[in-house]
């Protein structure tokens, strides 16, 4: 079993949320923001769901966006506290899955958390809510030894792609 990871953000609807690259001024200033959906009948009254669009590839942004998936599980508390961020890790974890799970009495979050702090799970490129991925399948089908034995092999899975 793992430990997930929570981290404090300070974002909603209507401010950024995510950081649009690194602060150093050389990427793109567009800051994504989340568009929330209108909960359905069948929804938890606490859980809201949307997305975020946002550059495939911050370093080259010509690459085209995708859109990932949010939830937020909602505090009901009176000393709301803000939102907490989570990230189950991966490669490939779905935080939707969690906080959803979250909703229907899976508990991945004490009492105290849930009630004081909104969740929110951001579901990375290409897994769960998000829009898929698409690959390109000519570098997928380079093979690389995931043992190198000889120098160029070494070169090859040391080489960015």
């Amino acid at each position: 079993m793992f430990v997930p990871l929570l981290l404090s953000l300070a974002f909603s609807a209507s401010t950024p949320a995510l950081s649009s690259g690194p602060r150093d001024g050389a990427l793109p200033s567009w800051k994504p923001t989340i568009t929330w959906a209108e909960r359905s009948a069948s929804d938890h009254p606490r859980i809201q769901r949307g997305f975020v669009t946002v550059h495939m590839d911050y370093h080259h942004v010509e690459k085209g966006r995708v859109e990932l998936g949010v939830v937020r599980f909602s505090a009901v508390g009176k000393a709301r506290l803000g939102p907490l961020f989570y990230n189950p890790g991966g490669p490939g974890g779905m935080a939707s899955e969690y906080i959803l799970a979250t909703a229907y009495d899976e508990l991945y979050f004490g009492p105290p958390v849930l009630e004081n702090y909104d969740i929110l799970g951001l579901d990375p490129r290409g897994v769960g809510m998000s829009r898929p991925a698409k690959c390109n399948p000519d570098l997928f089908n380079k093979r690389i030894s995931r043992f190198p034995v000889t120098e160029e092999e070494l070169s090859k899975a040391s080489r960015p792609q």
